[in-house]
């Protein structure tokens, strides 16, 4: 059961939770505008993934980069790079952009799950650009 009364961060977490997170989206993007409290790193990549799945990567790479601006350091920003980085090299077309977001991952989490997709994208992104 959802509580309408509840802050959206608290809201955003409950529909995430419940598997509910097209909702989830629509509570963060009626609730961010006007710079209300970020939902918890965690919640918002859960939201960034599902918006690029499901066909949404403009307000997927909103959402990756509010996390970056929150959280510029650690494994939650690492996989917000990684994040934004996919958005912008397999939605948006963007290599360049796609290309720092993917070093920037490897800087935070050098030994890491991201630090393997993102030496995965460059390679891909290197491999474009001698085809």
């Amino acid at each position: 059961r959802v509580d309408p009364n509840q802050g959206p961060t608290a809201l955003i977490a409950q529909l995430i939770r419940q598997g509910k997170v097209a909702d989830a989206a629509k509570v963060y993007f009626a609730s961010t505008e006007d710079a209300g409290p970020e939902p918890a790193p965690e919640d918002a990549l859960i939201l960034g993934r599902w918006l690029a799945e499901n066909g949404h990567p403009t307000a997927a790479l909103t959402v990756f980069r509010r996390v970056i601006k929150v959280v510029p350091l650690g494994a939650n920003a690492a996989w917000a790079h990684i994040g934004a980085g996919l958005v912008q090299l397999e939605d948006l077309g963007r290599p360049t952009a796609a290309y720092q977001h993917f070093l920037d991952a490897i800087d935070l989490d050098p030994s890491g799950e991201p630090a393997r997709i993102a030496r995965a994208g460059l390679a891909e992104i290197d491999a474009q650009g001698t085809s």
